[in-house]
């Protein structure tokens, strides 16, 4: 959820140990920051984060704010001293109010290694050629195209038709690690996917990331193998970039050195991004983004619970056909995406009764 109210959570209760025990745990959450003084509230609500009280010192505190108050009572909103329960109770009582409390969060264990990396399975696809890959993996898994160091496949639960993902064959972090003599060949990648999807839908595509430092992801927020997502009619507009604290940069490697949140309007459009750790930004931003936009239920954003599979197959159906079929396609797409038409024309021959319709 992305919040859309300013408030003060004030957390009461009579057992000073439940008390205690709760607020150890809010403020642990992404989304929430303690205050010691109310000229700090605005300040949090700048960093996109909610600020959070023991209730019993809000005349100590914050004895001069007027603004919305939101009392969460640990008496009647809590059955479980349980970290995992009073997390779910805390969310839906900011859910409930329009505010996005984050993850708790855990400790940084993310895996860097690439052994195990289901992202370098697919960009790899080691002892077999793309074209076997493409006939015998899922749909979501197929490469629509490919060159020597880059892959494109389609983004996992796509909210609307056209999502794909630009990844590395090799296991950097971010995006921001790819070494500088690929740097040409993966523009020109982002060139090809923005044409095709261009001549496909008729829309113009925006990149985004969430870079991972080298250390890892912060909270497990992101998958660590570099991946960039490819949305058709999705601009972050100004409202979004003041919201996160936005700055246009040169180069994502500028930011190689913390977590961050990336965005660029086409391929040779400005990069704006948030390398600010200060600011709270939500999981899959971009799709919440695009969700709230379709009017689409809460969570269904989130690629881990809504899979969209009937939109994926519709990605590939509709790309299959546009490339097959085009008569002015350049040289350069037709031979990095040739392993793709040859095996989509081969899998969707075996379904006879497949139209249009039954993808949509």
């Amino acid at each position: 959820m992305i919040t859309r109210k300013h408030a003060l959570i004030g957390i009461s209760g009579t057992n000073q140990d439940t008390l205690t025990r709760v607020l150890d745990i809010v403020w642990n959450m992404e989304g929430i920051s303690q205050i010691q003084t109310t000229s700090e509230i605005q300040t949090v609500w700048g960093f996109n984060k909610t600020p959070v009280i023991n209730a019993k010192d809000f005349m100590k505190i914050c004895a001069d704010y007027n603004g919305n108050i939101l009392i969460f009572n640990v008496e009647t909103k809590i059955t479980s001293l349980e970290t995992k329960k009073v997390v779910e109770a805390f969310t839906k009582f900011c859910y409930d109010n329009l505010i996005e409390p984050g993850e708790f969060k855990v400790p940084n264990t993310a895996n860097n290694s690439s052994e195990g990396c289901f992202l370098c399975e697919i960009a790899k696809h080691p002892e077999m050629t793309t074209f076997e890959h493409n006939m015998e993996c899922k749909f979501v898994d197929m490469v629509v195209y490919e060159t020597d160091n880059f892959v494109v496949i389609p983004g996992l639960g796509p909210l609307d038709p056209g999502y794909l993902m630009i990844m590395p064959k090799e296991h950097y972090l971010s995006s921001a690690q790819v070494p500088e003599e690929q740097m040409q060949e993966y523009h020109e990648v982002e060139e090809d996917v923005y044409w095709m999807l261009k001549k496909t839908y008729g829309e113009d595509t925006f990149f985004y990331e969430h870079g991972t430092a080298p250390g890892g992801a912060v909270g497990l927020k992101s998958i660590v193998h570099a991946h960039v997502h490819c949305m058709i009619a999705n601009p972050i507009d100004d409202y979004y970039k003041n919201m996160y604290r936005m700055r246009p940069v040169k180069a994502v490697k500028d930011l190689g050195q913390v977590n961050y949140f990336a965005y660029k309007d086409g391929p040779n459009g400005e990069i704006w991004a948030c390398d600010d750790l200060r600011v709270y930004i939500q999981r899959q931003v971009h799709r919440q983004i695009r969700a709230e936009a379709k009017g689409l239920p809460p969570g269904d954003f989130n690629w881990r619970t809504t899979a969209f599979a009937n939109r994926t197959k519709q990605t590939i159906w509709q790309m299959f056909m546009f490339l097959r079929d085009s008569y002015y396609l350049p040289e350069r797409i037709k031979n990095r995406t040739q392993q793709f038409v040859d095996a989509a024309r081969e899998r969707f021959e075996e379904e006879e009764t497949l139209t249009i319709n039954q993808v949509v």
